[in-house]
């Protein structure tokens, strides 16, 4: 692992100045400050309660299996070597974030990376996006791989986009976007073409890092399995283009599919050089198209936590209703005033940017793989932690769709899911046989991604 010098680097730069100042110089606070963190890690198992202990072993199991979907994590191809002759892994982590939860990942990235593992630690951000600390973005562009923790999502940072794209200037990361964003037939064969060139890190980011989240089982998967799911979701979003969506509670919707006009987003469960993606990691997303019907948002809402009975029922679902694409919330619930409130926000920030977009436009149909119904037959959400929820069922979304190939570039993306849901596809050609790939909420594949009955 870092050495203390290393470690103490990455605290933020007034608890520096402040050790700095007690010991007299830097020095003298270096020693200081490791012999405090090696006396907390001798000191770990006597100071944890027994349940905090039993939190701590969950914590440490999470991180390990976020860090072995790292394609060049040493702890899975112990014969390769390093592809970029880089730094192996740059965790960046905000103040934020639970102890326990910063000490699980040093403990498994001590594990599995040995003395090719860094912890930059940043002050607390005041919103997702904002800017990182220089001294963490040159970090992040000497790492193969890249993990970001944060109260807050570090995925739309400049040194995250900078890190992504290998360090590549302005015009190159230009040209890079666009064949990221091509449709045509040769994308992945020109995507490859770059990252041979220009090679950027693998980057995870897990944004709600609260230490509730990381407890959820989501975070131990089979990478084959869901490589493997996710895979045949999207080789059935290609034969089909019409899906129908319902639930007992009144969801009916229908819309069209096209991956020839919409980039098909897949995230397989491991990452590679050049590559991105959120943890946990798990489904298969498109913007649809004339999306028509009524929406019950009865499972989860992103940014709006839905309220709940003590059973952990939606009290009032908020109804969303789409007409060719257009969403509109419906209802006077505290959630449903969230809801409008978050989405007239957005319109007006990008009214004032002068590019007013509509943050009612659908955005997004994904199916998650992760999600097993519990005895009732109801999802488990999280309710807080939306990067876990969409990858449980089914979930729509509205607001910004660029990241899929749209043009609705407004400030806000809003993913939302209901329960016992049920998906249909259906060729409006009549080639294909109708199939249902989620069934009352239960995901009709099995382990090897072949559709079951």
């Amino acid at each position: 692992m870092d050495t203390e010098k290393n470690l103490f680097d990455a605290l933020p730069e007034e608890e520096r100045a402040k050790r700095v100042e007690e010991a007299g110089d830097e020095s003298a606070a270096i020693l200081s400050y490791g012999q405090e963190l090696a006396k907390k890690s001798e000191d770990r198992e006597v100071k944890l309660t027994e349940e905090e202990k039993r939190e701590f072993e969950q914590l440490k199991k999470s991180a390990a299996g976020i860090l072995k979907s790292f394609e060049y994590n040493p702890a899975n191809h112990h014969d390769r070597p390093n592809p970029l002759k880089r730094e192996n892994l740059t965790i960046v982590i905000e103040d934020a974030v639970d102890p326990l939860v910063k000490m699980a990942f040093y403990e498994a990235a001590r594990d599995d990376f040995g003395n090719d593992a860094h912890i930059v630690v940043v002050s607390n951000m005041e919103t997702s996006g904002a800017a990182l600390p220089e001294a963490a973005g040159q970090k992040m562009l000497s790492a193969t791989n890249v993990l970001l923790i944060g109260i807050h999502s570090m995925s739309h940072s400049k040194a995250t986009a900078e890190a992504w794209q290998g360090g590549l200037d302005q015009d190159r990361r230009k040209e890079r976007s666009e064949a990221s964003a091509s449709n045509s037939e040769d994308r992945e064969r020109v995507l490859d073409q770059w990252k041979k060139l220009y090679p950027g890190a693998s980057i995870i980011s897990i944004p709600d890092a609260y230490k509730e989240s990381f407890l959820h089982e989501c975070y131990e998967v089979d990478k084959k399995r869901i490589e493997a799911q996710v895979k045949k979701i999207e080789e059935l979003f290609k034969l089909y283009d019409q899906a129908k969506i319902t639930s007992p509670a009144g969801t009916e919707v229908t819309l069209t599919l096209e991956p020839d006009k919409f980039r098909t987003y897949v995230e397989k469960g491991s990452v590679g050089l050049g590559d991105g993606m959120n943890a946990p990691s798990g489904e298969t997303a498109i913007r649809p198209t004339h999306v028509n019907g009524k929406f019950i948002v009865d499972g989860f809402c992103a940014d709006n936590p839905l309220t709940v009975d003590e059973k952990g029922i939606v009290i009032d679902p908020i109804i969303i209703e789409f007409k060719e694409d257009q969403g509109t919330v419906i209802g006077d619930s505290k959630d449903a005033e969230n809801l409008r409130q978050m989405c007239e926000q957005a319109r007006a920030t990008s009214k004032e940017a002068g590019t007013e977009r509509d943050p009612y436009q659908i955005a997004e149909f994904a199916i998650g793989v992760l999600g097993e119904p519990d005895e009732t037959g109801r999802i488990n959400f999280t309710l807080v932690n939306a990067t876990i929820d969409e990858k449980l069922s089914l979930h729509l979304a509205i607001g910004a769709d660029h990241i899929l190939g749209g043009e609705n570039d407004v400030p806000i993306h809003i993913d939302f899911g209901g329960q016992f849901i049920t998906v249909e596809l259906t060729d409006s050609k009549g080639a294909e046989e109708p199939v249902k790939i989620l069934k009352d909420g239960r995901l009709m594949l099995d382990e090897t991604g072949n559709l079951v009955k």
